[in-house]
């Protein structure tokens, strides 16, 4: 590529040989950290105090402590529940009388007896 231009071929061979590449190297950064977390649970480190910090570590980081709404900010627990409520409410909308239904009976679609599926298994079909 620094000498000359690639070809169609040997571009997208460059891209996916790059994305591979990538790929990899992210899998193994992962398998590193689950040898580190192994071997930190393994060592004489991980006693129930450490484990202890570390769960009181990961609580810390998902507390809200407050919400700002508008100009408002709100810290109170009961304020923050209903400051989701009402936000999420007016995202999700609310239940409206639709003009038009569908008759699902028109469309002729079969029903089917579903019944059997809570049979339980016969010895043939486990074999």
């Amino acid at each position: 590529q620094d000498l000359r231009p690639l070809s169609s071929g040997e571009a997208w061979l460059r891209r996916r040989l790059k994305a591979s590449y990538l790929g990899l190297a992210s899998l193994e950064r992962t398998i590193a950290r689950q040898r580190v977390r192994l071997a930190w649970l393994r060592s004489d480190d991980a006693s129930v105090p450490a484990l202890k910090v570390h769960a009181s570590h990961r609580k810390q980081r998902t507390y809200m402590a407050s919400v700002q709404v508008g100009d408002r900010v709100i810290s109170d627990h009961e304020g923050m529940a209903k400051a989701a409520y009402d936000h999420f409410t007016t995202i999700l909308g609310t239940d409206t009388r639709r003009e038009f239904t569908l008759d699902l009976t028109s469309f002729h679609v079969n029903s089917f007896d579903l019944l059997d599926l809570e049979a339980p298994f016969s010895e043939d079909e486990i074999w």
